[in-house]
């Protein structure tokens, strides 16, 4: 019988260090999976945090342009205002947009689009300073409406995903070319 208890006790132990073993397997992979998913968590928080920097400081230039817009209806805008704007709103687009959330990375570019369609040559000078000498186009009110609403619509997208991140459906940029699609053909059929 010594013989039995010996091999009852051993065989217990055996299987008492198997289950201790596994149990130990499985709180390592749990813990690594934890770990993992905090690490991922800490990632996303900082991308999200560098990003919502980066639209700040985009927003604060747009502010910029604008003024600057709206100001075009009430008193004459200079071209040299124009490419102070310009050139300060793209190298702000510049610096950020590999950070941007994807979907509001072409900013500055419809930006651009928009006020070169208002302001003519000037508004290009961030992207070519050649274009700061350029003639700032007439003024009409008409194409200022269109660029003002579309820069309103772009400071929304914005201030929307600065607001609201993580919303699974953010506001969409629409492009400037969209935006105004028709118009050329409504306006060309008033004059």
């Amino acid at each position: 019988m010594p013989a039995d208890v010996l091999l009852l006790v051993s065989t217990a132990v055996a299987v008492l260090s198997l289950v201790v073993a596994v149990l130990s397997l499985a709180v390592a992979v749990a813990s690594a999976r934890w770990s993992r998913r905090a690490d991922r968590r800490a990632e996303g928080a900082t991308a999200t945090a560098v990003r919502g920097a980066a639209v700040s400081d985009l927003v604060d230039g747009l502010h910029r342009v604008r003024r600057l817009a709206r100001q075009a209806d009430v008193a004459p805008v200079t071209a040299q205002q124009v490419v102070e704007v310009m050139v300060d709103f793209e190298d702000r687009s510049h610096r950020h947009q590999a950070v941007l959330p994807t979907h509001l990375r072409a900013v500055g570019r419809e930006v651009r689009a928009a006020m070169g369609n208002a302001f003519g040559s000037p508004a290009w000078a961030g992207l070519d300073a050649r274009q700061a000498s350029g003639d700032l186009a007439a003024f009409d009110h008409y194409w200022w409406e269109v660029t003002r609403s579309y820069l309103e619509h772009v400071d929304t997208c914005l201030q929307d995903w600065r607001v609201a991140p993580a919303r699974r459906r953010p506001s969409e940029l629409v492009h400037f070319y969209a935006w105004r699609q028709g118009e050329d053909a409504s306006y060309l059929a008033r004059a």
